[in-house]
């Protein structure tokens, strides 16, 4: 795990894993694989590729806040090379090679992130790579469990939305850190309560209890590695699943 986990020190990471694609490389190819989207429909991929550079804008508005709010450098020394990096990022370059948006983020970009990284607090710690298995391998069996379920439709519905949100704070972990997992968690919690009654009315299902153990598992991969700062959010989290009382089924 390295000492200093940061906006500025995931910027670095796929910064680098661009920095090693060829030149010659169209920028769909490369940032599709780097931002991880397999869509094998080319014209959807486009629009996927899209939305996860948009996210890296996201995540340089996050370290550019963080900046501001520290007041730790110069605001030329940071400004520049952030909107180099946004012009980098935009998806207008998809169709081209990344010979030159290579160029761009090579030189001054990242040498000021890596000047960043250790310079601005580690507002959290990565997950544990077993934890995101097992997540992702709970979210998998519920996908399925969902494809063959009686359960009424309205009740199917939202734990299909629920998969997606929680699917999507995992795309987006690489770029956001568990900032995105818990985003989602956040959004779950939420319906989970307003639609109490629908879910206690199966409760015992498999599909209910798995949802519960979901849950359960991301709100401890997010208690362990949110900062102080956050565990009032987690507290919270925690306590509102509580309410809906969802099944966890102990193997």
């Amino acid at each position: 795990m390295p000492q200093h986990y940061n906006s500025a020190s995931r910027l670095l990471a796929i910064i680098n894993a661009f920095l090693a694609h060829a030149d010659g490389e169209s920028g769909m190819d490369a940032w599709g694989a780097i931002l991880g989207v397999e869509e094998p429909d080319g014209h959807v991929k486009p629009f996927k590729v899209a939305e996860r550079l948009c996210a890296l804008s996201d995540e340089l508005d996050r370290l550019k806040k963080t900046l501001d709010e520290r007041g730790t450098y110069e605001a030329d020394l940071h400004f520049h090379p952030i909107a180099i990096a946004r012009r980098a990022f935009s998806p207008g370059l998809l169709q081209n090679t990344i010979k030159e948006p290579k160029a761009w983020l090579a030189g001054e970009v990242k040498t000021q992130l890596r000047y960043m990284v250790p310079g601005i607090p580690s507002d959290e710690s990565e997950f544990d790579a077993e934890d995101l298995d097992e997540l992702k391998a709970l979210i998998a069996a519920l996908q399925n469990l969902v494809n063959q379920s009686e359960l009424p439709e309205r009740l199917l519905q939202m734990v299909r939305k629920h998969i997606a949100l929680l699917l999507r704070g995992l795309e987006l972990y690489p770029i956001h850190g568990p900032y995105a997992l818990r985003r989602a968690l956040t959004q779950v919690t939420g319906e989970l309560v307003v639609n109490q009654p629908a879910i206690q009315e199966f409760q015992g299902s498999q599909e209910v209890n798995l949802m519960g153990k979901i849950c359960q598992k991301a709100q401890e991969m997010t208690a362990i590695v949110s900062a102080a700062s956050d565990y009032i959010t987690v507290a919270t989290l925690a306590y509102q699943a509580g309410k809906v009382n969802l099944s966890v089924a102990h193997s």
